[in-house]
């Protein structure tokens, strides 16, 4: 099956021009200026039309480019009355030939109407047609779509209604379009002013991002009301959305000079019992707003702003669904627990809207791609994202940016295809904070004002990366920079990796700067040594005044006078864009001592930072781990406690890893204690909870605290349990827990709670086998869960359910595949433990129960416990050399003989590493 999606609007004389015009000829056409809308969307049966259906009128005005006798229109599974057809040219009514539907190998190519005379190019031609078309209420992709709410609660859903429109860019390219709605010109390009009439029952209600003009008693349908809406500038039609709903209501600020509207949508009963987290979204949404509107000085470009929060089942309405100049959809069953902390909510709820407040507000000029680099395109409305979030809480810009950072960290890794940098937003981001540092915020400012003013004012969707570049000189011209845009910008869109910055002292008088291309271990052989135009920024003392020099091609060394016995800062706000190794000892010491002596002294961010080099650094052994965890000193010694999020995200994402190398070493409890200490002081602060930082701060600390067991998550494991057995089959008490933290909290559950919680939670499983969910990821967590079981006897049990015939009820064939991969994953050393050893028992009927094709599966898992730093000792290498050994003739075949010699490199890997980094770890903590 394949889809076409015609550009066209009419077609000349000629046969050929046909398949011109397939294939993208877009000449002959007619250019609609407006479009006027009638919809009538039934969402029950009744006297006025079929549940599901949308009886319409459409009114095309457009002109043609050259004489045509012929019109053709986009339609998907749209009803059209052909007698309704009439067409004019100039005011005159001209006759028409035929009206049909053609297509092509069973595809639906639209409506094709022939007119009995030509009508001239530049002719004004208006088309008017009524048709039925159709409520979808199970494919998006498809037209408006009627939204399946929450099966739970059946009794609500009877009474809730919603449909949505999905008319927009992100969409566009895989099927959604005009002709789903209407007959169209089917043309994201081309833009038109609209006019939508919306006729609905007195009960409901309707929203669209045009402005709302009249609403008025429907003329022909007593109880209904029609609600007409218009576009007075010009919109593209990805841009255009409406919905009709029920039993809906919303809570209200206003923004801007003008006090333009704000609103949030959910359902009545969910507004009334949450009123006062819809009411602090609502600010803060109406703050970025303000905030946008004063930063651009201008009040047009978002008229209003209305955002639904609806309960649904559909399985495609996420968080990223329609955000539309003005119109947005979010899945409130997937934001918005019902039972968690409203400051903890209302931070995640904002983090999830900022991204389509920023994109609205600078337009929709980002698609279709413009000729500029999409490293900018996509990267200036994540900039303006930074911005609004810090007028909100600048905890939330600051993640945000961190985000960023460790995203630019996996890009780094792709140095061999430098062309996936050009297609990702997080590294042309971070070079606009870069120029804000070496400029100022202000200049970067004026800059892209003159970029988006020009894109506004002249209605343009091109721009090329010379003019980007040609506006940023002229922006940052009193700034005089060494180098111009082009020079600098040009020397990191067309160059791989990230920049090394190593920080020296070269005398009492001077230190050394230099730059390299930063490395990782697999990839240091590799080309494209790159040197950039790089400004580095850097203070001595605290507080004091920034300064930047600039490492080139040509000068990649400099040397720069200064107290070398002095606190030396480099990239203090986190501007740079580049790692900062400070090769001098005394250098590192003196931050340290800062650090211990009052971190507060230190930016966030910056703390972070020095942190995420330094751990990355130790892994790709430009420095030792001791220099990385000395910087962690702090942490549980400090005299003020560290609670910035960014900092416990850096260090916990980072050292997780690492400790995670440890859980089968004879040298784990040292680690974990070690850990441990660190989380005392910081989880004894998040039990009285003072900010809304806090709150999240606690959620990021909870995937550590339980993996170590720590007795806050032991209690709340347990309370949790209580509560679900209690009430079994009713909804969990991890339903008010966000999904990333359910699965956390359920293996604790069980490591906890003895048989009693296995068996529940085993339980809980059959359950979703029974209602054929098998392969969801609900249920499947809840096997994953039961390999937390922190009893050897009950652990064992779970083990063996890999030989348990289906027929017995325990699993199900295809998850007993996932259980050593789940066994694996768990953060439990007796769970690895005795995963060989069990495999060395049942080698061959592990291969019966869950071979394929003759391929032994045991290389495979014990590849996975490889992998997994199961095996890091020389002790561990010889238990798998005596196993493979013993088993020789039975891994004769291709994939094991593949395998195998893997499983040894990845051990000898494994042991090398404990010997060196992991040694050094083990020889700094105490």
């Amino acid at each position: 099956m394949f889809s076409v999606n015609l550009r066209l609007g009419v077609y000349g004389d000629d046969t050929d021009d046909f398949w011109e015009n397939l294939f993208g000829k877009r000449t002959e056409r007619l250019i609609p200026s407006h479009y006027d809308i009638e919809l009538r969307p039934l969402l029950e049966d009744g006297p006025e039309g079929t549940r599901h259906s949308m009886p319409g009128k459409v009114r095309i005005i457009g002109t043609t480019q050259e004489k045509t006798e012929k019109i053709r229109l986009s339609l998907k599974s749209i009803e059209i009355n052909h007698s309704s057809v009439k067409v004019t040219s100039n005011g005159a009514l001209v006759a028409i030939q035929k009206v049909d539907e053609e297509g092509m190998q069973g595809v639906d190519l639209g409506l094709r109407i022939n007119l009995e005379k030509k009508v001239g190019a530049g002719d004004t031609i208006e088309v008017n047609i009524e048709y039925l078309a159709k409520i979808q209420q199970k494919e998006f992709l498809k037209g408006f779509l009627h939204l399946p709410c929450d099966t739970k609660k059946d009794a609500e859903c009877n009474k809730t209604q919603i449909a949505v429109s999905g008319l927009n860019a992100y969409s566009w390219v895989v099927g959604n379009h005009c002709g789903t709605y209407f007959p169209c010109i089917d043309d994201r390009d081309l833009t038109s002013t609209f006019n939508l009439s919306l006729s609905r029952k007195n009960e409901y209600g309707t929203a669209a991002n045009g402005e709302l003009v009249s609403t008025t008693p429907d003329s022909e349908l007593k109880g209904w009301t029609v609600d007409k809406y218009t576009w007075s500038s010009k919109l593209r039609l990805p841009l255009f959305a409406f919905t009709v709903f029920k039993d809906y209501s919303y809570v209200e600020s206003f923004f801007g000079k003008e006090k333009k509207s704000v609103k949030i949508y959910a359902h009545k009963e969910e507004i009334s019992s949450k009123k006062g987290l819809y009411t602090s979204i609502v600010s803060s949404v109406a703050k970025i707003l303000s905030f946008y509107e004063e930063y651009f000085g201008t009040s047009t470009n978002v008229p209003k702003m209305e955002l639904f929060f609806v309960p649904t089942t559909y399985t495609d309405f996420g968080t990223w669904f329609m955000k539309t100049k003005g119109l947005n959809f979010y899945n409130v069953l997937d934001i918005i627990p019902s039972k968690e902390n409203e400051k903890s909510t209302e931070i995640r709820v904002v983090q999830h809207v900022a991204e389509s407040l920023a994109r609205q507000w600078v337009g929709g000029w980002w698609d279709p791609q413009p000729e500029m680099s999409l490293l900018f395109t996509k990267s200036i409305p994540r900039y303006m994202e930074y911005l609004g979030l810090s007028e909100v809480n600048p905890a939330l810009g600051e993640a945000a940016i961190y985000n960023d950072i460790q995203e630019v960290e996996i890009l780094d890794r792709q140095d061999d295809n430098y062309k996936s940098y050009k297609s990702h937003w997080s590294k042309g981001t971070l070079l606009l904070r870069m120029l804000e540092g070496v400029t100022t915020k202000d200049a970067l400012k004026t800059g892209l004002l003159s970029y988006f003013n020009r894109l506004w004012n002249e209605n343009s969707t091109k721009m090329t990366t010379e003019e980007f570049y040609e506006i940023l000189q002229n922006s940052t011209e009193s700034q005089k920079l060494p180098f111009d845009m082009a020079t600098i910008l040009g020397s990191f869109v067309d160059n791989v990796g990230i920049p090394l910055v190593r920080v020296g002292i070269a005398n009492e008088t001077h230190f050394v700067f230099k730059q390299e291309r930063f490395c990782y271990q697999d990839s240091r052989d590799k080309a494209n040594d790159g040197i950039w135009y790089l400004p580095v920024t850097y203070t001595q003392g605290i507080g004091n005044t920034r300064h930047t020099i600039w490492l080139t091609p040509d000068q990649n060394v400099t040397y720069v006078p200064g107290n070398t016995s002095e606190l030396l800062l480099v990239n203090p706000d986190v501007t740079g864009y580049h790692r900062t190794l400070y090769e001098d000892s005394l250098l590192l010491q003196m931050l340290q001592q800062q650090l211990e002596m009052n971190h507060t002294e230190i930016k966030p961010l910056t703390r972070a930072t020095l942190l995420f080099d330094y751990f990355t650094f130790a892994d790709e052994k430009y420095e030792t781990y001791g220099a990385a965890l000395n910087l962690t000193t702090y942490l549980s010694e400090g005299s003020t406690n560290e609670t910035s999020l960014v900092v416990w995200k850096t260090f916990l994402s980072k050292f997780s890893g690492t400790y995670d190398k440890f859980i089968s070493h004879p040298q784990y409890p040292k680690v974990k204690n070690f850990l441990s200490a660190k989380l005392i002081n910081v989880l004894d602060y998040t039990s009285s909870l003072k900010t809304s930082e806090d709150i999240i701060l606690r959620d990021n600390l909870l995937e550590t605290a339980c993996k170590l067991n720590n007795p806050h998550c032991q209690t709340m494991a347990k309370e949790l349990f209580s509560q679900w057995r209690v009430n079994p089959n009713d909804s969990s008490p991890l339903d008010d827990f966000y999904p990333e933290s359910r699965p956390i909290l359920q293996c604790a559950i069980v490591r906890n709670g003895g048989q009693e919680a296995y068996d529940f939670i085993m339980a809980k499983y059959r359950q979703g086998v029974q209602a054929k969910q098998a392969t969801s990821d609900l249920t499947r967590g809840f096997l994953k869960s039961l390999a937390c079981a922190g009893d050897k006897t009950i652990f064992k049990g779970f083990i063996e359910l890999i030989l348990t015939p289906p027929s017995s009820g325990a699993i199900e064939d295809y998850n007993r595949w996932h259980i050593e991969r789940y066994v694996v994953s768990t953060p439990l050393p007796n769970g690895r433990e005795m995963l060989l050893p069990f495999i060395s028992k049942n080698f061959d009927l592990i291969d019966e129960k869950i071979g394929r094709s003759g391929r032994s599966v045991n290389p495979a898992m014990i590849s996975s416990l490889a992998r997994s730093w199961e095996f890091s000792t020389a002790e561990k290498k010889q238990d798998i050399q005596e196993l493979f050994k013993l088993h020789e003739k039975k891994l004769q075949d291709g994939n094991s003989l593949i395998i195998v010699p893997r499983v040894y490199d990845e051990v000898d890997a494994n042991i090398q590493w404990m010997d060196n980094q992991g040694k050094d770890i083990l020889n700094t903590i105490p």
